[in-house]
């Protein structure tokens, strides 16, 4: 999982490295692309295949932004999914996930096109609003 920009980085805007991914492949991955390392996205897939994940994940994004490059994560449902019965956990642990990152994790650029929309939603509840006007309600 190394790119070099005299292969396939001068014919794209980016690449996605998989999430399989050792110390070495990041070092000379950063040094190859040295003028395009923000469109080098390196992949952690946050339940831990390849790579530090769950509440380490940090740990991965840590050493990726030291190096200049992107991050793109695979999974970030594990905080849902390892305990799909218990919204409060589901909660805390999101918000633990989330927090952990938070430094490392921050956007390069400001949208380039406005009106930018974005959404933001646990995925919870029964209530369907849209444009911020509730639209109706969903069965379970």
């Amino acid at each position: 999982a190394v790119v070099s920009t005299q292969s396939t980085g001068e014919c794209c805007n980016g690449i996605f490295l998989n999430y399989t991914w050792e110390e070495w492949h990041l070092q000379l991955s950063s040094e190859l692309c040295e003028h395009r390392k923000a469109d080098v996205y390196t992949g952690i897939d946050v339940w831990a295949r390849g790579c530090l994940g769950k509440f380490e994940t940090c740990l991965s994004t840590d050493r990726i932004y030291q190096l200049g490059l992107s991050t793109a994560i695979f999974a970030p449902g594990w905080c849902y999914e390892q305990n799909p019965d218990n919204f409060a956990q589901f909660l805390r642990d999101t918000n633990k996930f989330w927090g952990l990152l938070e430094s490392t994790c921050v956007p390069y650029t400001d949208p380039v096109h406005l009106p930018y929309k974005t959404f933001f939603n646990y995925g919870a509840g029964r209530k369907w609003f849209e444009e911020g006007e509730l639209e109706g309600y969903r069965s379970r």
